[in-house]
């Protein structure tokens, strides 16, 4: 069974319909889907949420441009670009909410040269749920393309294409 974890930014309460019925029609779909929903920053938080990433086959963010600015989520958009370019075999399928979800915020950066299928309107969500499913069957993207330059601060890991 494919494990998927699903971020998007808590506050918002039409982003958290959309991952509701994303995560409904995945779970009916045979994957075992985790969703984070703690509204609190902790040690606790943040290592629960970098195990299931880095454990996940998949990651799937679903942002619009204001959610980009969470804290919570530019967190967990980092583990999961970093658990990317350590394991190329995940997905990163980025979902925005929105036309220019994907060109602002603090962490837009991050989500440059991933899988996109666009949300802008819910009722897209048919067509959406397809192509997401179609993408989470085909086999990964293995190039330059769909890695990212790695996070913010630190050094280059060993690991890195770059």
């Amino acid at each position: 069974m494919n494990k998927i974890v699903i971020l998007f930014e808590r506050t918002s309460k039409s982003d958290e319909k959309r991952v509701e019925t994303l995560e409904r029609v995945l779970a009916e779909g045979g994957y075992s889907v985790y969703v984070d929903r703690h509204l609190k920053i902790s040690v606790d938080w943040a290592r629960c949420v970098d195990e299931r990433i880095r454990g996940a086959d998949a990651v799937i963010v679903v942002f619009s441009a204001k959610s980009l600015e969470s804290e919570m989520l530019g967190y967990e958009l980092e583990v999961a670009n970093d658990a990317k370019l350590k394991n190329r075999s995940m997905r990163l399928i980025c979902v925005p909410l929105s036309v220019e979800a994907g060109a602002l915020g603090t962490s837009g950066p991050l989500l440059g040269g991933y899988q996109t299928c666009a949300w802008t309107n819910p009722s897209e969500t048919a067509p959406l749920i397809a192509e997401l499913l179609q993408q989470l069957r085909e086999s990964p993207q293995q190039n330059a393309i769909s890695v990212l330059l790695g996070s913010a601060g630190g050094g280059v890991s060993s690991e890195s294409p770059f």
